[in-house]
């Protein structure tokens, strides 16, 4: 399998380390491509977020290390582009003026379903934070709480034109800490089990991510091993990312995702190359 990462995060977010840091580390490590993939909401931004006036030299220092890095190891210029029904758009027609190589598509909001003012949260800040999110948004009705994710999903991979879906079930993140659903629950694997048909058929690829690994969050990799089973039964093609923010985790768990991946059926990643994707065996 080809060491590749796609899911990377710099000090242009909220990563701890410079495109060149991680770019060196990668090389260190053996990787054969590397993409960067800030956090956006353009055109808005939060301190999370690139800033929209940083995009520019954003896009300089990937490149710039494109020509570096050249016949050495492939790097790719993207972003991680957030999903907020009516307001932010992982899409590559509202991203054109950057040309991005790639976008990856997320959600981490999900905003109430009440009516009046409500606090836009993210579903994997602390414990705390998710803690509050339930039950100032959703009543902690967890069930609704759960299912308003998974919506916001779907209807992301439906509507946006982009290429990989981020951390599938980030909704369970906290779930270690809180145990506000359970994950054997009849209803939710029929949440999971929707959501990856609907995933599988939009064409986009699948991201098997480690970060909740990476960050001692959970011990499982996003999608589920369950949910993967049904993306991989509805034809979904995968690639694996760390969703590294630091040098040190731009390979964490990937033995573990690699295993999941080939329990669940699969047989290659994705990778991109220039003017299009390719497979890489997983053996």
């Amino acid at each position: 399998m080809i060491l590749c990462n796609l899911h990377t995060h710099t000090v242009f977010c909220d990563g701890k380390n410079t495109p060149e840091e991680m770019a060196e580390a990668a090389n260190r490590k053996g990787f054969k491509l590397l993409g960067f993939s800030s956090h956006t909401a353009y055109p808005f931004a939060s301190n999370w977020h690139i800033n929209t006036g940083k995009i520019g030299d954003y896009k300089n220092e990937i490149n710039a290390l494109k020509l570096k890095y050249k016949g050495i190891m492939d790097i790719f210029y993207g972003f991680e582009a957030d999903y907020i029904e009516g307001l932010v758009y992982p899409d590559r027609r509202i991203l054109a003026p950057f040309s991005p190589d790639f976008i990856i598509g997320s959600v981490h909001y999900v905003p109430s379903r009440k009516k009046g003012p409500a606090p836009l949260m993210t579903v994997d800040d602390t414990g705390e934070e998710v803690a509050r999110w339930l039950r100032e948004c959703f009543d902690n009705n967890e069930k609704q709480a759960v299912k308003a994710y998974f919506t916001a999903v779907k209807k992301m991979v439906r509507d946006c034109k982009f290429d990989i879906v981020a951390h599938a079930d980030l909704i369970k993140k906290r779930n270690k800490v809180l145990s506000f659903f359970d994950e054997n629950a009849d209803w939710y694997k029929k949440e999971i089990k929707k959501a990856a048909e609907i995933i599988a058929l939009s064409g986009k690829i699948v991201e098997i991510n480690t970060g909740g690994i990476a960050r001692g969050a959970t011990e499982d990799v996003y999608p589920s091993a369950e949910m993967l089973y049904h993306l991989r039964k509805n034809e979904a093609k995968i690639t694996i990312s760390s969703d590294a923010h630091s040098v040190e985790t731009l390979d964490t768990a990937f033995d573990t995702a690699k295993r999941t991946a080939l329990d669940a059926g699969f047989k290659s990643i994705l990778y991109p190359v220039s003017g299009g994707w390719k497979e890489s065996p997983l053996i």
